[in-house]
């Protein structure tokens, strides 16, 4: 009798625990599909992890998964003229990953339209991020009125996406003066080749005819600032404290000449062009960060 109550005990439990569980488990991208009117699901969606996403995307799982990829959902769309599409929404640990392999995929001259943060397709297939979501939908058997289709799947799948619908503060924050348009990218990991070096929001910039490329790391606070600075524009082996928004000069053997600037939490820098253009753009990410304090 004893083991028979422990038992049902135990089974009220586990039964209360699933219960508990399940919308944590629901809030993952297969909520967020939708279509437009007349377009009904083609079976069930498929879910990927990290570990089984080379099942789907085999050869571009890595850079998926460098930008801290979580869950894939695919669901396949039907119309009774047989025209059929497909969505994929990729959910990363944040909005800054999300944009990160957008950043990646996106073509600097791609044809560009305002769904989520920022999209871009042409007539079968249509991108885009939002929040720590980045969607891809594909038509096929559409015609002309592929991208009519697109518009209206992207923004039907958009608007069920929590989170903002805007590129990360710190992409906002680099001087828009010369910022090519469409470069910017997020790096997570390994920037300019060095593990230490994370985070980094870049961009291109054309400044009195030479090419720049300028960044800016959020290293969470000061002391995590001034370590990368010591290691990156140092070696380890001089204090980092001299660095002010006037930046020093230097040379890395793997990227060649950089102007690097420091304070607080923010690491920024300029590459490319000449030593006064790269100054004077290292000048002008810091005046943007601090005018955003």
């Amino acid at each position: 009798m004893l083991r028979s109550r422990w038992s049902l005990a135990l089974l009220v439990v586990l039964i209360a625990f699933v219960n508990l569980a399940e919308p944590a488990s629901a809030a993952g991208p297969e909520q967020w599909l939708a279509a437009p009117a007349g377009w009904q699901p083609s079976g069930k969606a498929e879910l990927y992890a990290p570990e089984s996403l080379y099942k789907y995307i085999n050869g571009a799982a890595e850079s998926y998964l460098s930008c801290n990829f979580r869950t894939l959902a695919v669901q396949n769309y039907q119309r009774k003229d047989k025209a059929a599409a497909t969505v994929e929404i990729y959910q990363h640990a944040s909005p800054a990953d999300a944009f990160g392999i957008y950043s990646q995929e996106r073509p600097p001259n791609g044809f560009f339209m305002a769904i989520g943060a920022e999209a871009y397709g042409d007539i079968i297939t249509l991108n885009f991020f939002k929040g720590d979501c980045y969607v891809k939908i594909t038509v096929d058997g559409a015609g002309k009125e592929g991208p009519v289709v697109l518009d209206m799947f992207g923004k039907a799948v958009a608007d069920r996406i929590p989170g903002p619908a805007r590129f990360p503060e710190l992409v906002r924050r680099l001087p828009e003066g010369g910022r090519k348009a469409h470069t910017e990218k997020y790096i997570a990991q390994n920037f300019l080749g060095y593990q230490f070096l994370r985070g980094a929001y870049i961009a291109e910039y054309s400044l009195k005819g030479q090419n720049l490329q300028g960044f800016v790391m959020d290293c969470g606070d000061a002391k995590a600032a001034h370590a990368a600075v010591a290691r990156f524009a140092f070696g380890g082996n001089a204090p980092a404290g001299a660095l002010d928004a006037g930046g020093k000069a230097f040379r890395d053997k793997y990227n060649g000449d950089i102007h690097l600037g420091w304070r607080g939490r923010f690491v920024w820098g300029a590459m490319g062009g000449d030593a006064a253009q790269r100054q004077a753009l290292t000048a002008s990410i810091a005046k943007s960060l601090k005018a955003g304090n």
